[in-house]
């Protein structure tokens, strides 16, 4: 029996610009992870090229794919994925610690993202000794200590609440405003106020967002390019 292979994207040209923040829009099962993951370098396509830089990933092999993930690609996730065993701090330094800093330096520069994000004393808290919202706010920190020519969100608020999803989000913006980043992002709810710019994807293809009729739970990923 022949082997059948789903086609996640196709034909999809995208390209993203300095200092540009986009949400990518589409049903469930659309290809909005697929597309992300593509230009992430955590998938090689099939067909095509991803570009940055200059560079064709789908051309690096897997240790220049994971440098670039860890030195040029931030990500924030719905769920934080930060490592129940390390504090805080280590969490938001160990990025750092991979690509060579020392452990002093590093977590000196977390400890001065824990205070921007108003979460000092919560320096040598575990993430089972916090909130989600303030287990997302390590998150967004840890992406942003690197200094991330881009990155990318999935749904970084979809497991808040609706009064801590606009915090999260608040701050996100806050700190790409700051740094000379836009950030992306997947987001249940309505906040327009944060999108620049929409790509509709539908059943793989690219399409226009249909600005007519706002859906109310829309599903988004994100991503966005420094400045």
């Amino acid at each position: 029996m022949p082997t059948m292979h789903t086609l996640a994207l196709n034909h999809v040209n995208f390209t993203l610009r300095e200092g540009e923040t986009v949400a990518v829009m589409g049903p469930s099962g659309s290809g909005k992870s697929t597309l992300l993951h593509a230009l992430a370098g955590i998938i090689k396509p099939t067909a095509g090229t991803v570009i940055f830089r200059g560079a064709d990933l789908s051309r690096m092999s897997d240790a220049e794919r994971t440098k670039l993930r860890r030195n040029d690609f931030g990500f924030v996730f719905q769920s934080g994925q930060l490592l129940p065993e390390l504090p805080a701090v280590e969490n938001i330094a160990l990025p750092m610690m991979l690509d060579g800093m020392p452990y002093r330096t590093a977590t000196d520069t977390a400890i001065l993202w824990l205070e921007r994000m108003g979460l000092r004393a919560l320096a040598t808290h575990r993430p089972g000794e916090m909130s989600g919202g303030q287990m997302q706010r390590i998150a967004i920190a840890r992406a942003l200590a690197v200094k991330p020519a881009v990155v990318f969100a999935d749904e970084p608020t979809g497991a808040l609440d609706q009064a801590t999803g606009r915090e999260v989000m608040g701050i996100l913006m806050a700190a790409a405003r700051d740094n000379g980043f836009r950030r992306g992002r997947r987001h249940p709810r309505p906040q327009r106020r944060f999108v620049l710019r929409p790509y509709r994807n539908d059943a793989g293809r690219p399409s226009a967002p249909d600005r007519r009729q706002p859906q109310l739970r829309p599903r988004w990923r994100g991503l966005s390019a420094a400045g």
